[in-house]
């Protein structure tokens, strides 16, 4: 889809689901759905969301070192509330949590951690060293050319525009893709650097899947965000891939780039999934 075509945000705000202790209330466009059900939320879409909350009461100065995303229950595409608050304040260190609920039913608890950055060159490591990534590719990756019947719109195929190095989001593991979000998180809100990075933290497990024991299926209960400065730039390299031991239990992790090098990493638990793939993961073709 173009970018005329798509909904103005992920999410766009709801002032009459706002509540008297601070939560902020907010919808999702179909701009946010995830591939497993169409009335269900990419993930990537929630941290994104949560990016935004936690950034918006996090104390002036700090940038963000961590932020842990724990996806409890699946978010709809109904009004929910979102709140933040600094449960840690400090000059040079502070924790702000978050939460996304529908109701009195929390569906998703977030904790970060903030620093006080000291006076450097952000964009090399403490030894100096700059990992570069690999160019960015001029071809647009489409997922939906797979097969997989993603929704349209969707977060997948038009929230984020993809273009590999190598491999794809549509076989598994290991993949290097450069990836971009193509609208702002919440409609009136100007995308910031660390709303980009953490929309597409929930990427990684999709750039670096791999088939559980049998062929079943992985998903992640998480998303920990670890950053030592936010990227340069829209466009945002994934390393990634994934490990699965005999019992469906593992991790997907990968290495987040800009133009300048390395800048953060993910990493997010992997477990059975509860849904059912469109495609047989027996068939060679769609493995």
């Amino acid at each position: 889809m173009t970018d005329d075509e798509l909904p103005e945000a992920l999410f766009l705000r709801v002032p009459s689901a706002d509540t008297t202790d601070g939560g902020v209330g907010v919808a999702a466009t179909p701009l946010a759905r995830g591939p497993w059900d169409a009335g269900m939320l990419h993930g990537g879409a929630v941290c994104g969301l949560v990016g935004w909350a936690v950034e918006g009461v996090a104390p002036p100065g700090l940038q963000l070192a961590r932020l842990t995303v724990e996806l409890w229950r699946p978010v709809d595409l109904a009004p929910v509330t979102v709140r933040a608050r600094v449960a840690r304040g400090g000059r040079r260190l502070a924790v702000v949590d978050a939460t996304v609920s529908a109701g009195d039913t929390t569906l998703v608890r977030a904790s970060s951690t903030w620093v006080a950055p000291q006076p450097g060159d952000a964009t090399t490591t403490f030894a100096g060293g700059v990992a570069v990534p690999p160019p960015l590719p001029g071809t647009t990756v489409d997922p939906a050319a797979g097969g997989f019947d993603y929704p349209r719109p969707g977060f997948n195929c038009d929230a984020v525009e993809l273009r590999s190095v190598h491999g794809d989001t549509e076989s598994p593991g290991p993949a290097v893709l450069w990836a971009r979000v193509r609208r702002p998180v919440v409609a009136g809100s100007p995308r910031t650097p660390l709303q980009t990075v953490a929309t597409l933290s929930d990427l990684v497990a999709a750039v670096g899947w791999d088939w559980g024991p049998g062929g079943v299926a992985m998903i992640n209960p998480d998303v920990t965000l670890q950053l030592h400065r936010v990227p340069d730039g829209e466009w945002v390299c994934v390393d990634a891939a994934a490990r699965i031991n005999g019992a469906a239990v593992g991790w997907c992790g990968g290495t987040l780039a800009d133009a300048h090098g390395v800048f953060g990493h993910v990493l997010q638990s992997q477990t059975a999934s509860p849904y059912r793939l469109p495609v047989d993961p027996a068939d060679p073709e769609d493995r």
